[in-house]
């Protein structure tokens, strides 16, 4: 909860979201519909806790520090972030999308 009483929405409560979105049984049917329905749950999670926590800590790319919330048994959903820094340049790769 925020100063004012509110329930705050951060990392933790956009995972739990995107689990019930992406994680249907049969899986995703309409993909566009699945990324509308994340995305105004994304931009609101961005200004929410958590996203720093150091249980999410990781390092990715060659020793670049990033973040690494959830990636479910199959790996058909992975959230996490990678922090970019100047003079570290981010190589060619591939998101797997």
């Amino acid at each position: 909860m925020n100063t004012n009483g509110e329930t705050t929405y951060g990392i933790a409560e956009f995972i739990g979201d995107a689990r019930k979105i992406m994680e249907v049984e049969g899986g995703i049917t309409d993909r566009e519909a699945a990324v509308g329905q994340l995305e105004p749950l994304l931009q609101r999670a961005l200004h929410g806790p958590g996203w720093t926590d150091p249980q999410y800590a990781t390092i990715v790319d060659g020793g670049r520090p990033g973040f690494r919330y959830y990636t479910n048994a199959d790996g058909s959903l992975n959230i996490y972030g990678v922090l970019f820094r100047p003079e570290h340049p981010t190589p060619t790769h591939d998101h797997v999308t």
